[in-house]
């Protein structure tokens, strides 16, 4: 009876944690208190169908989550929330058909190998990187400095191995076996990440350099992206044709707040102004004259209309001091169709290498890597998102400054738009719902920073199908009795 007692307490404070893990409640130490219980619970439960149980009812903390923060139907909500439980039956198979003689600690290296790889096999999926469990340690700043090194996906087999070896201590005290040495072996690795994490984050010098960096937002009163979704009809254009102008103009004096209170760089946040496609040219010409006038360089985000078609076109043109068009970027990675060439590109002021991406291209890090490569010193993101995905998908972007070494300015419609370095650290946010003018005006840092990550990040997949290899080998023939 006790041992039920325990066990049903390890399962519920699992389950309950993993409603405060990310998106619309986030509380940093919940993830780790969600994957302690959970491994604690499967190493202590006997019978495999009350495990099974438990997976499939952490469905209803993921869909409570996810429900509201993405423009999702009911169903595809909840085939979403069920792939983020894969990675706990990966962990739940990987244990259980492990022999019982096998190392705790090789045991625990192999189970975080297996979720974050069963993670990294999830991001094939159209939502990308967007369910890693590492990004609810965003405001832990010590402890995600490491993914400078391995990434998010390495982040992720961190928090696994810490929790699964705090899982082992914990099983050992109950079964009253000698604790002392996974307890020890927990302990000095958490340290010595928080050791590396402190040095980096708060010893790291900051740059002295600044760019002065607006973002630029109006609300919109309608929903274009749904009338894309039924067919942008002529009849629509015709009927909103006043209410897009005055949208556009609204911008445009907002952009001229922004000049004056002395911006460099101006952008607007994802698909701020909605045209149609035969308005296309004469924009553009009004863009270019307010960036020669303002002297200054001007990224505009434009949802383009295509009449008669469930076709848009999301995408920025980006001037430079003189007006003179440098080019033109669609959103690479999308729910809607994209024509994208999926390169970014970059452009160069006095002060800086700037690249622009748009919003849900900063969830795939191996796109993201091109700005790395290229040298780049800021990155700014005009973002569209929903308040119950706010801040969390923010911070989870600029996880990409972490892991690549360069700032980021993420601008976003109905979500926090915010500012930061090289190392996480952020100087500007602005909440979209508590302002009435959604202009954000910041000095960002020019501050590049080389990071291992860049480097590795194309053979972490190979390294970590090779290292759970050798767990399993070295844990079946060299394991002490657990």
């Amino acid at each position: 009876m006790r041992n039920r007692i325990l066990l049903s307490g390890l399962y519920l404070v699992s389950f309950i944690s993993l409603f405060f893990s990310g998106w619309k409640w986030n509380i940093p130490i919940a993830s780790w208190i969600a994957l302690f219980g959970f491994f604690s619970y499967i190493l202590l439960e006997k019978k495999w169908y009350f495990i099974l149980l438990a997976q499939i009812s952490f469905v209803i903390p993921f869909f409570v989550q996810l429900h509201g923060s993405w423009d999702m139907s009911v169903g595809f909500t909840t085939l979403v929330a069920a792939l983020r439980v894969l990675p706990f039956s990966a962990v739940s198979i990987f244990l259980a058909a492990m022999p019982r003689k096998a190392s705790w600690f090789w045991l625990s290296s192999g189970a975080g190998l297996c979720f974050a790889l069963c993670e990294y096999a999830i991001a094939a999926f159209p939502q990308g990187t967007t369910m890693f469990f590492s990004y609810s340690q965003f405001p832990f700043k010590e402890f995600i400095q490491v993914s400078s090194i391995i990434g998010s996906s390495g982040l992720t087999y961190l928090m696994v191995l810490l929790s699964c070896l705090a899982a082992f201590t914990f099983a050992r005290v109950y079964e009253k076996k000698d604790y002392l040495k996974p307890l020890v072996v927990t302990a000095g690795i958490f340290a010595l990440l928080l050791v590396y994490g402190s040095f980096r984050y708060h010893l790291a010098g900051r740059s002295g350099e600044t760019i002065k960096v607006a973002g630029v937002t109006v609300a919109h009163e309608y929903d274009f992206w749904d009338i894309i979704d039924r067919g942008t009809g002529q009849e629509f254009l015709v009927e909103t044709q006043e209410l897009r102008d005055r949208l556009f103009q609204n911008l445009i004096d907002s952009s001229s707040q922004a000049s004056a209170a002395g911006a460099e760089v101006i952008f607007w946040s994802e698909g701020a102004a909605a045209i149609s496609v035969d308005e296309y040219e004469d924009s553009l010409a009004r863009l270019g004259e307010f960036a020669a006038q303002n002297n200054l360089f001007f990224v505009a985000s434009l949802l383009v209309l295509h009449p008669d078609s469930n076709y848009g076109s999301n995408e920025f043109v980006v001037f430079d001091a003189d007006g003179e068009l440098l080019f033109r970027y669609e959103k690479a990675y999308s729910w809607y169709a994209t024509k994208s060439d999926k390169k970014i590109h970059f452009f160069n002021t006095k002060k800086a290498k700037i690249g622009s991406i748009i919003c849900f291209d900063l969830d795939f890090p191996r796109y993201v890597r091109d700005v790395a490569t290229a040298g780049a010193d800021l990155l700014l993101v005009p973002g569209y998102d929903t308040r119950d995905s706010s801040p969390y998908h923010t911070y989870q972007g600029l996880f990409r400054g972490v892991e690549f070494g360069f700032s980021i300015f993420r601008h976003a419609n109905e979500s926090l738009s915010a500012v930061s370095d090289a190392f996480g650290r952020v100087y500007a946010t602005q909440d979209f719902f508590s302002v009435e003018n959604p202009v954000l005006i910041a000095d960002v840092p020019i501050f590049r920073k080389l990071t291992v990550y860049r480097y590795i990040q194309p053979y972490l997949l190979p390294i970590a199908l090779i290292l759970l290899v050798v767990s399993i080998l070295v844990g079946i023939f060299t394991g002490k009795k657990c």
